[in-house]
């Protein structure tokens, strides 16, 4: 099955010595509300293979996916056969799907993993203190934000409780990771960029945040940039380039050759 087509864009050389993704895969219990999608498309049968493709593609040490439903029957497996090693928290209440980070052991050990719940919410983040092999400590931070536009308060409530929580990490080379549900121009991308986080497709690109990270028709289109990878105490070498809205078609997303309405985003990082 062919996919859209992805390429690398280099920022500066050098040899990396972290790759790490970033994609909210839409769960199958979600895969809905497509009006122009083709019905094969939203099919989880169909959809598997092509997520397993995009990610192997990849090449990344490390995986932060969102919209995780079927993580012990499929996700985990799949890619333990890729030679990853994976941490999951499901979200609360009617959900069946959470947030995994996937990682290859060769590359980072895993030395906890909390899941931590926002106030007053059902959402949470993963907070994993990591080593970067051989000896270099990193913290990872993974969320995913409460969806709808009507929403900003909340999800400016949920960024300043995770930040404040990786105030004590300062000293440490840090990602945050995420679908954030935030545009660039909102009050949560201001808050984590006053926090002294970079967006690394922001720096790589130079012009600012991507045209879209999700593109996809409901009653109207709906294009925007939602996802992001923050870092403190990196340098980016490269990103992944995204596909156009030419390429993508009048259906949007999800398609025959996308399994997502999100794009995974991809960087390759060393240490600054």
């Amino acid at each position: 099955m062919a996919l859209l087509p992805r390429h690398m864009i280099a920022v500066q050389t050098g040899e990396p010595v972290l790759k790490v993704l970033q994609w909210n895969t839409l769960a199958d219990q979600l895969a809905t509300d497509f009006p122009r999608a083709n019905v094969e498309a939203l099919q989880w049968e169909q959809r598997q293979g092509l997520l397993i493709a995009e990610l192997e593609s990849s090449e990344a040490d490390l995986l932060v996916l969102e919209e995780v439903d079927h993580y012990e029957d499929w996700f985990l497996p799949s890619l333990q056969r890729l030679g990853y090693e994976g941490r999951f928290q499901r979200k609360a209440g009617w959900h069946r799907d959470g947030t995994a980070v996937f990682y290859r052991p060769d590359k980072v050990r895993v030395d906890t993993c909390e899941a931590v719940i926002y106030p007053e919410q059902s959402q949470f983040f993963l907070l994993l203190q990591c080593v970067l092999l051989p000896a270099t400590p990193f913290v990872l931070a993974a969320t995913h934000l409460k969806a709808k536009a009507a929403f900003e308060d909340c999800r400016v409530a949920e960024i300043q409780h995770l930040l404040t929580s990786l105030q004590s990490f300062a000293a440490l080379p840090m990602l945050l990771v995420g679908d954030f549900n935030s545009i660039p121009t909102g009050q949560v991308y201001a808050a984590v960029s006053a926090s002294g986080l970079r967006s690394v497709y922001c720096d790589a690109l130079r012009v600012g945040e991507p045209e879209f990270t999700s593109l996809k028709y409901r009653d109207k289109l709906q294009c925007y940039t939602i996802d992001y990878i923050w870092q403190r105490g990196w340098k980016t070498l490269a990103v992944w380039s995204l596909p156009t809205e030419e390429e993508i078609g009048h259906q949007g997303l999800p398609c025959t050759a996308y399994p997502s309405d999100h794009l995974a985003l991809l960087c390759h990082l060393s240490l600054a």
